[in-house]
């Protein structure tokens, strides 16, 4: 079920919208190597927000508490994500916007807001009114 959020995304997007403005949120999961999901697509096929996407999508990921681990502090969680540009995962450039935003703010101090959950729940609420409960 992981690797399928992205593709279910996909086609929760897709009748919604002919355009492709979602892509990067289908894609946040590729890597640059072509070893990520769902479409193994590598650097030279993702667009720059992709590979920004890729790059806030690990940072989060690394910064939240998880049922396995406690959440990371900035610095081990760039660290981390610096190792994966070294590897040809990740995108440099995405990765040093990352950096300037990091230095510019206090994400130890961050707290997804009350207006921010509510919308979330009323667009996830919207998806199982069309879709069924069955696609989250």
């Amino acid at each position: 079920m992981m690797r399928k959020h992205v593709y279910f995304s996909y086609l929760i997007l897709l009748p919604m919208n002919k355009e492709e403005w979602f892509l990067p949120a289908v894609r946040h999961h590729e890597r640059i190597d072509g070893s990520g999901y769902p479409f193994k697509l590598k650097g030279e096929e993702m667009s720059p927000e992709d590979k920004i996407l890729q790059v806030a999508d690990v940072f989060s990921a690394l910064m939240e508490k998880r049922p396995y681990r406690p959440k990371m502090d900035v610095e081990k969680a760039m660290n981390i994500i610096r190792d994966e540009v070294k590897e040809g995962k990740l995108d440099k450039e995405a990765f040093e916007i990352l950096g300037s935003t990091v230095r510019e703010l206090n994400f130890e101090e961050l707290e997804v807001g009350k207006e921010l959950r509510q919308e979330m729940k009323s667009f996830l609420d919207r998806v199982v009114e069309r879709f069924g409960d069955y696609v989250l």
